[in-house]
C-alpha cells in the first residue's frame, strides 16, 4: 500500500505541475495517507520493510517542503508581476534593456572562460561564437548555452577531445555534445536516467530525457555513420554509477547533478565520477546551480537544490586533500548591465544568465577536476 502511494506521489513531483494551491492540498492529503500506511506496515511487515518505507516517507516530506516553498514564492512573484503598477514598470524595464545582437556585437579577444560562472564577457568572446558554430546553435545570452560552451572549452583545453579518446556523459538528455564529440573522432558513452526515473520525473515530456541513440543524434553536426561508430548509449542512475563504467579519459554533465535529491548526493556523484569512471589523469567537468543570494540559506534537499559558494569551496578542498587537481573556483565580476539582470518567472529566457529560483538568485557554475590517484 505504501509503495503504491509513494509511486503515485513521486509521479507528481514536478514543479510545473503545481500551478495551484488546491493541487498542493491534494499532495498534503496523499502525504497524510502515506503516514497511515506506515502505521499499517508497523503491524504487518518486517523491520527492514518498515525502515525502507520510513525513508521513502522522509524523502516525500523533503520534496513536499521544497515544492511548497517554490509554489509560495512563485505565487508571490506572479502576484507582483501581474499588478498594474508592476506590469508597467516591468514593461518599461524591458523596453529600456538593450540585449546586444551577438551576430553584430564587437568580438572580444584575450582570456576566455577566465572564471567559473556565467558572465556576459564570455558570450562576446570570439571562442564562444566558434564553439556555438560547432554546436550548430546561434549565440544567445542564455546560461544553458554557456554551460555547453564551457564544457567543450574546458575539455578541449585539457586535451581530451582527440580522436580515439573515451568520454562518458551523464544526464545527457538531448544535448548536442555527444554528436559534436563523435564528429571529432572521440568515443562516447552517453547515459541518462533509467526510464523509470526519467519518466516519473517528467523529463521525457520536456525533451530533456534520452533513452536511445536516436534521441541523441544531431544530423547537422555529424554523419549517421560517424555517430554510430563513436557513440553508444546506456541508462545510468547517477546515485549508483555502474562499476563497469571506468577508465575513461573524461566525463561530463550539464546542470543535472542538482536533481539527485540533496546537496550531498550531488557532491557524492562528482566524487564518484572522478574516482570511479576516470583513469589516472582523466578530467571531470560538471555544471550546476550556484546561489548568488546567500552563503548561508539555500535549498538543501528535494527535486532541485542550489549550491552555496561555501559548499563548492569545501568540496574542492576535500577533493584536493584526496589527491586530485582542481581548477580554481572564482565568481565572475558583474562588468556589464546584463550581468545584473535577473530573469524571473515566467521566464523571458533572453537574457537568462541569472534567474530567480525558489526564492534565490541562481546562475550556472562549472567545476573541473583531474583525477590524481
Amino acid at each position: 500500500m505504501a509503495d503504491r502511494l509513494t509511486a503515485s506521489m513521486k509521479s507528481r513531483l514536478k514543479i510545473s505541475d503545481y500551478s495551484s494551491r488546491s493541487e498542493l492540498l491534494d499532495l498534503r492529503q496523499e502525504l497524510s495517507a502515506a503516514r497511515e500506511a506506515i502505521k499499517i506496515l508497523t503491524e504487518e511487515n518486517t523491520r527492514d520493510e518498515i525502515e525502507a518505507s520510513q525513508e521513502k516517507m522522509s524523502q516525500l516530506q523533503r520534496d513536499y517542503n521544497a515544492l511548497k516553498l517554490e509554489l509560495n514564492h512563485t505565487n508571490e512573484v506572479l502576484s507582483n508581476l501581474l499588478s498594474p503598477s508592476k506590469m508597467d514598470i516591468s514593461a518599461e524595464i524591458l523596453q529600456r534593456l538593450h540585449v546586444p545582437n551577438l551576430d553584430i556585437h564587437p568580438v572580444m579577444t584575450g582570456p576566455f572562460m577566465a572564471h567559473s560562472t556565467c558572465s556576459v564577457r564570455d558570450f562576446t568572446h570570439v571562442d564562444f561564437k566558434t564553439i556555438c558554430s560547432e554546436l550548430k546553435r546561434p549565440p544567445q545570452f542564455h546560461r544553458k548555452v554557456w554551460e555547453w560552451v564551457y564544457l567543450v572549452h574546458q575539455l578541449r583545453k585539457h586535451g581530451v577531445l582527440k580522436p580515439g579518446m573515451r568520454g562518458i556523459g551523464f544526464g545527457v538528455g538531448t544535448e548536442a555534445l555527444p554528436s559534436l564529440f563523435a564528429s571529432l573522432g572521440v568515443n562516447v558513452l552517453a547515459t541518462d536516467a533509467p526510464p523509470e526515473i526519467g519518466v516519473s520525473a517528467g523529463w521525457q515530456s520536456t525533451s530533456q530525457f534520452a533513452n536511445n541513440l536516436n534521441d541523441l543524434y544531431q544530423p547537422d553536426i555529424v554523419s549517421r555513420g560517424q555517430f554510430e561508430k563513436h557513440v553508444t548509449y546506456a541508462p545510468c542512475d547517477m546515485n549508483a554509477i555502474d562499476e563497469h563504467f571506468s577508465e575513461y579519459d573524461f566525463c561530463w554533465s550539464s546542470c543535472c547533478l542538482e536533481h539527485l535529491g540533496s546537496l550531498q548526493k550531488g557532491l557524492d556523484f562528482i566524487a564518484n565520477s572522478v574516482e570511479k569512471t576516470l583513469k589516472l589523469g582523466g578530467v571531470a567537468c560538471h555544471t550546476t546551480e550556484l546561489n548568488m543570494s546567500s552563503n548561508d540559506k539555500t535549498i538543501e534537499d528535494g527535486s532541485c537544490v542550489i549550491y552555496r559558494h561555501r559548499d563548492i569551496e569545501e568540496f574542492l578542498n576535500e577533493m584536493t586533500h584526496r589527491g586530485h587537481k582542481v581548477e580554481q573556483f572564482s565568481v565572475a565580476p558583474d562588468t556589464h548591465s546584463l550581468d545584473s539582470y535577473v530573469d524571473v518567472p515566467p521566464y523571458n529566457h533572453n537574457p537568462h544568465l541569472k534567474l530567480q529560483l525558489m526564492g534565490y538568485v541562481s546562475t550556472s557554475v562549472g567545476l573541473v577536476i583531474t583525477r590524481g590517484r
